[in-house]
This record gives structure tokens, sequence and C-alpha cells, in this order.
């Protein structure tokens, strides 16, 4: 009896894992295409780049942040009847996430196409 309510569990806690919120590293940057910038010049690239680059801190660190709280409502839930695991993010940033990492490889991609 013991060994199934442990595996049930188990499989139970997987599954909500699952649907946590990536740290930021773990997220891959989603496909923007580089010619998008091809009509711009040196100095919008590099100004469009720098507010990429400031977008993106922010949404890293929203995102690092929303990954550990899932990890401590996990580990709540586990501990207090699940209560806490109803309250997880998910995904809530991860594709806002991924379209700035994109948009900053397309702009960085533009930015040496622009210097040859």
């Amino acid at each position: 009896m013991c060994k199934l309510l442990f595996y049930r569990l188990l499989f139970v806690t997987s599954g909500l894992v699952s649907g946590c919120a990536q740290v930021s590293s773990n997220v891959e940057p989603a496909s923007v295409n580089p010619d998008k910038y091809k009509n711009y010049d040196c100095t919008q690239i590099g100004e469009r780049l720098e507010l990429i680059r400031l977008r993106l801190s922010r949404v890293e660190r929203v995102q690092d942040i929303n990954a550990s709280a899932d990890v401590a409502a996990v580990a709540g839930g586990v501990l207090t009847l699940w209560a806490p695991i109803l309250f997880l993010n998910g995904e809530s940033n991860q594709n806002h996430l991924s379209l700035l990492k994109g948009e900053k490889l397309a702009l960085e991609s533009a930015s040496k196409k622009q210097k040859m």
C-alpha cells in the first residue's frame, strides 16, 4: 500500500513540475528573421539592440523569480497537502522571453551584415 501511494505521489509531482516556469537560461530563443532589420542603419540597430537587451534583462529576472516561486510552491504543496501547487506561474513569461532572445539574435546578425 505504501509503495502504491509513493508511486502515485511521484507521478503527480512529476506532472506538476513539468508545468513550472523554467529558469531564463533554459528558455530557447524564438526564430526571428534578421531581414526584418535590413532597412535599419547601424545607429538604429544599435539603439534597438540596447532596448532589447534592457527588456531582456528585466524579463529574465522576472522569469527566474517565477521559476523559484514555482519550485517553492511544489515543495510547499508536497508538504502541505498540495494547496500551493494551484498557484504555479508556469509559462507566464516564457513566450515573451523567447521572443526577446530571438529579437536580440536577429539584431546581432543584422549588425554583422551591416559591418560587411
